[in-house]
């Protein structure tokens, strides 16, 4: 698999779980597919598979934002024909016309391309910039202990209502700016986790009152 990417110049990215931004392309796909699904599925939504062919060549045949192309053009170099459209394409024996038309066709796939790398590249930076502005690093050392983030969903209770953050986890490494090592601190023998930075928080352990070691000034909050 490292050839097969090698080969299409693919820069293989690692996410970790519930951090769905390393892979936001297929994520907002998802979303955007998601969204037009349920404006024509039924409402026993049986028939999303029947449906899904047209949203699919809807979504391929609208511009985006970000490219300002839509995919379809940007795969096959000209947008999609129907019944009512006349593609001016050669259809003489004439090799000459022929061998010009793939030139220009090739030459227009070209600066199309070069075009939605600038597009993209702009959107990206406008992306950063935005995040950047809210964005506050935070940092962690080993032996911190920690409380993890993640979603839990249970039959007949209310999602907003359950318990989002669990532990105590003990930090293990730092392994990048954003990724560490964690273990769970009462059972250290489990296989630790690579967690996202987005996903933790610190941990403070409950104090109780009659403790001697809790100070007297503190015993009344």
């Amino acid at each position: 698999m490292k050839e097969v990417m090698k080969m299409c110049k693919v820069k293989h990215c690692f996410t970790t779980s519930y951090h769905p931004q390393t892979n936001g392309l297929t994520e907002r796909l998802n979303r955007t597919l998601i969204n037009m699904i349920s404006m024509y599925v039924n409402t026993d939504q049986k028939n999303w598979d029947e449906i899904l062919p047209f949203i699919t060549h809807a979504y391929n045949t609208t511009i985006q934002e970000t490219t300002s192309y839509s995919p379809f053009f940007l795969l096959f170099g000209r947008e999609p024909m129907s019944l009512l459209d006349d593609e001016n394409i050669p259809t003489d024996s004439n090799m000459d016309d022929y061998d010009e038309y793939i030139e220009n066709y090739l030459d227009k796939i070209a600066r199309t391309r070069q075009v939605v790398i600038n597009n993209t590249e702009k959107t990206q930076e406008r992306m950063k910039r935005n995040y950047d502005k809210k964005h506050n690093e935070k940092i962690y050392e080993p032996g911190h202990l920690m409380a993890v983030w993640t979603p839990v969903r249970k039959i007949g209770k209310c999602e907003k209502l359950l318990r989002k953050y669990f532990g105590p986890y003990r930090i293990l490494k730092k392994l990048s700016n954003v990724n560490y090592l964690i273990e769970p601190k009462d059972n250290p023998g489990q296989d630790p986790l690579i967690v996202h930075v987005s996903r933790l928080k610190p941990y403070f352990e409950r104090i109780d009152e009659g403790d001697p070691k809790v100070p007297h000034n503190l015993k009344n909050y």
